[in-house]
């Protein structure tokens, strides 16, 4: 829940982690499977977080058999609230025909994922986020945190790089639903049509449409995601790469059976590049960066599945050293220098199954912080450089109502005014008790600002939780 992290096991049995199937779920999905009572079955996924759905795939799964193969159909429905859910069903008497794709690798087993050792300490029922540290003795504290030693090789593109380098079975034993898979009711084909302009030479600083047409070739109506991936040049020991970044993606429109429409992806070369943190590459950069070399484009149903592919060619490593505001440069050389004592997952180590460059779980000394890093955490300073030399208009003569706002652009003058009329008392007022609401504010007898109730307050962050008297 909100600061707070996941626990790590589950509370009825110490022996599964806590996104496996619990219990009373394992029991449930049993009993259903063998009643012979339901014609079909279909798993829904009510949950803020993706679990583990191996038991739907791996036939060696004692789940697999005792009832993840009567199970028809899955819908993953995330936290759809009291209203989304009323679109359920819909979907499952076939009135409304789905079209969501999954938004993130589902995988067999999250033990298997490279974040597993260094999710949150370790702690059986989750931690608090708040009070990241505890002050110790000798000039070192505790604290709460998350070891980041994945590299760039997070949801998909891990297990797509691992995937490619270690072939299909390991990537079967792995992964449930791939990034960007989703059904229909209907079936689709999809081709690129303007794929002879696509071969040829890469401009890095040039934008290139794909166009792609979708068919619903089934009996219902429906709509199609299409997909686009990027595969760039790799060589071992260079610059760490994903084997396939997405680089865009569209929907159709909603295509009656038989119906066809071409739907554009544009691709930006700058999404693809890499972030050569280290000089890999040996060009004394280190900045954005794409290699010279042949590019190959996957368009997909899903971030595994291609339904056809193009290439083109960079003649030269192209960098991206300005942003669209500032210089672009390494922002966290502490990071920066950790990563280049080798402890970092790399793609390089996939085939062999390199155990040292796998992540592991932080050390008691690994979770020690120096007199200067407490000093940190407890600085006050900012870097906010707005200076403000002028006091803002307050108490002016009442002459707005709040109601002559309704509809009014936040950048109408009458929010001045109407904001010239609060005194500065009223506007502590308004921020410091601004907890899940709008605290009233009277002008003699007359209401200036009604009294309202809101999720997280109206300034999006409050100063205290509660009234701070």
């Amino acid at each position: 829940g909100e600061n707070w992290d996941l626990p790590r096991v589950q509370e009825d049995d110490s022996t599964r982690h806590y996104l496996e199937l619990d219990r009373n779920e394992r029991d449930l999905l049993a009993h259903i499977a063998s009643s012979n009572t339901f014609d079909h079955i279909i798993l829904l996924v009510n949950t803020s977080n993706y679990i583990d759905l191996g038991f739907l795939k791996i036939a060696s799964d004692p789940a697999f058999t005792q009832f993840g193969n009567k199970i028809d159909g899955c819908i993953v429905v995330g936290s759809p609230g009291g209203n989304g859910i009323m679109a359920l069903g819909n979907i499952l008497n076939g009135s409304v025909n789905p079209s969501g794709h999954t938004v993130d690798t589902l995988y067999t087993n999250y033990e298997n994922d490279p974040t597993w050792e260094n999710f949150g300490d370790g702690k059986p029922d989750g931690i608090a986020y708040g009070g990241s540290y505890r002050k110790a003795a000798g000039g070192y504290a505790n604290y709460y945190g998350v070891e980041y030693e994945e590299n760039i090789y997070l949801g998909y593109r891990y297990y797509e790089t691992r995937g490619h380098e270690k072939g299909e079975d390991w990537y079967n034993n792995n992964v449930v639903y791939p990034f960007g898979y989703g059904l229909s009711y209907t079936t689709f084909t999809q081709e690129i049509t303007n794929k002879s302009a696509l071969a040829g030479a890469l401009n890095p600083n040039e934008k290139f449409d794909v166009e792609i047409k979708v068919t619903n070739t089934g009996s219902v109506a429906g709509k199609q995601v299409v997909q686009l991936y990027a595969e760039a040049p790799y060589e071992a020991g260079k610059i760490e790469k994903a084997y396939k970044v997405l680089v865009g993606f569209n929907k159709t429109s909603l295509l009656e059976p038989g119906k066809s429409e071409t739907v554009k992806i544009t691709v930006n070369p700058y999404d693809f590049a890499s972030f050569d943190s280290h000089d890999k590459n040996d060009n004394h950069e280190k900045t954005w960066e794409l290699d010279a070399g042949k590019y190959i484009f996957h368009a997909g149903t899903d971030a595994h599945t291609d339904f056809d592919t193009f290439e083109k060619t960079l003649a030269d490593t192209a960098l991206f050293k300005q942003g669209a505001e500032t210089e672009v440069q390494p922002l966290f050389p502490e990071v920066t220098t950790w990563m280049e004592r080798g402890q970092n997952l790399s793609r390089a180590d996939f085939a062999q199954d390199n155990p040292a460059s796998f992540p592991q779980a932080p050390t008691v000394d690994e979770l020690k912080l120096t007199n200067e890093q407490i000093a940190k955490f407890d600085s006050y300073e900012t870097t906010n450089d707005e200076v403000y030399d002028k006091m803002p208009t307050t108490n002016a003569p009442l002459t707005v109502q709040l109601k002559e706002l309704a509809g009014k652009e936040y950048g109408d003058e009458l929010w001045d005014k109407f904001l010239d009329q609060l005194t500065p008392e009223e506007m502590l007022t308004l921020y410091n008790d601004g907890c899940y609401s709008t605290q009233k504010i009277l002008r003699g007898n007359d209401v200036l600002v009604p009294a309202t109730t809101s999720v997280d307050g109206p300034t999006g962050f409050v100063a205290f939780l509660g009234n701070p008297a």
